[in-house]
């Protein structure tokens, strides 16, 4: 999980105004994933990605990734594939990036912070609070991504994190 959110971290260093968040290295570890397990596997760098277009904004991309993820997790469930099936803390990030791309609720994201309170590792629940104020951003909701940025900050100062300089950052300027 550490490795994932420095990941997410280097791409937002490197990120221009032409850049896609996923740099080559990601976009071959979904590769490798894929031949590796084909699409009976656990689909986590396929999951990377789809945070990774979440965080940058771009709906369209990670909510493509999302639908493809969902699908995938529900072939397995359905083909009993245990292996496949995310953990709960996984399917955490998955919820999120469902959220994040569409215009959800308080009440969905409150029930999802419930979860991510509950299962979530390391630094991920600082990233559900913090895309949860990052979709707002997108949206054009200022107050309100300031106060959830905030409130990520508030999350990022109780849990070791490389995280808060890129949260301080995403605050609307005044």
């Amino acid at each position: 999980m550490a490795r994932a959110a420095i990941t997410i971290e280097r791409a937002w260093r490197r990120r221009s105004e032409t850049a896609t968040p996923a740099d080559r290295r990601q976009r071959r570890a979904v590769e490798i994933e894929h031949r590796r397990f084909g699409s009976s596997g656990k689909p986590l760098a396929v999951l990377l990605q789809a945070r990774m277009h979440a965080f940058a904004g771009d709906d369209a991309a990670a909510r493509a990734l999302w639908q493809e993820i969902h699908e995938r997790q529900r072939q397995a469930r359905a083909d009993q594939l245990a292996d496949a099936l995310f953990f709960p803390s996984e399917e955490v990030l998955l919820a999120m990036v469902d959220l994040a791309t569409r215009d959800a609720s308080d009440a969905e994201w409150n029930a999802l912070r419930e979860r991510a309170d509950r299962a979530s590792v390391e630094q991920e629940l600082i990233e559900v609070v913090e895309l949860r104020g990052r979709a707002a951003l997108h949206r054009g909701r200022l107050e309100e991504a300031e106060r959830i940025l905030l409130a990520a900050l508030e999350v990022a100062s109780r849990i070791p994190n490389i995280m808060e300089g890129r949260i301080r950052r995403a605050l609307p300027k005044r």
